[in-house]
């Protein structure tokens, strides 16, 4: 399912939309088909959803505010991790100034 891809998808309202989209369709279409346990299974898939998201959120705030601080955001690959992300987990936050 396309749970795991929210740990790495772009930092974008679209990607996440699409992607808890393509999750709902997939509820949705085991509804149709009545299998048993789906609530049990649906508050699993919840709980996860809600965890990546959460981390996504967290690392957004700590982006936006190293940006809005001034400083780099040295939000580097884990060198130790697993999963190896293309994306970093907070976004790129740029804010341009304008002078008056």
């Amino acid at each position: 399912m396309d749970i795991k891809s929210l740990e790495t998808c772009p930092y974008s309202s679209k990607t996440l939309g699409d992607i808890l989209a393509k999750i709902q369709k997939a509820v949705d279409d085991l509804s149709l088909k009545q299998y048993s346990n789906l609530a049990r299974w649906v508050q699993h898939i919840d709980l996860e959803v809600e965890k990546r998201l959460a981390m996504r959120l967290e690392a957004g705030i700590a982006a936006w505010t190293a940006c809005l601080e001034g400083r780099v955001d040295n939000e580097d690959n884990d060198t130790d991790s697993e999963v190896k992300l293309t994306h970093k987990l907070g976004g790129d936050p740029e804010v341009q100034f304008q002078l008056f």
